[in-house]
């Protein structure tokens, strides 16, 4: 998969995060394989995805992010792992016991959307958006 075939100018972080190691151990949980190919070619990136902006977070700002959830909402971080924004109000999480990607909007624990089983089907999901 060509990621930058779904975005209009696709800004990938190189080179690759010398924290992907730390990122692996913490793979507690169900990972689509597309999503950890393009973690292991990209620290990240970000770009427009259609109308949407898209921020896919390197390894170290995923870290760094997941641990203020672990320290502040447990219960949220026992259910998602964030690895992405539309820096605005969405995040974009792997929902731990599923694998799936998710739309969660932090300030509404009600507000889940599913939106896909890979890093594939979710940028095409997002895309249709708008």
């Amino acid at each position: 998969m060509n990621i930058s075939n779904f975005f209009s100018n696709f800004s990938p972080v190189l080179p690759v995060s010398t924290e992907i190691e730390t990122f692996k151990k913490l793979l507690t949980f169900k990972c689509p394989s597309d999503y950890l190919t393009f973690i292991t070619t990209y620290d990240g990136g970000d770009g427009y995805i259609g109308k949407d902006y898209l921020a896919l977070w390197s390894v170290a700002e995923m870290i760094e992010i997941n641990q203020f959830y672990k320290d502040e909402d447990p219960l949220f971080f026992e259910k998602y792992w964030v690895f992405a924004s539309n820096t605005g109000i969405f995040r974009y999480a792997f929902e731990k016991l599923t694998g799936h990607i998710i739309e969660i909007d932090p300030y509404d624990d009600d507000y889940a959307m599913f939106m896909g089983t890979t890093l594939q089907e979710f940028l095409i999901e997002l895309s249709k958006k708008h």
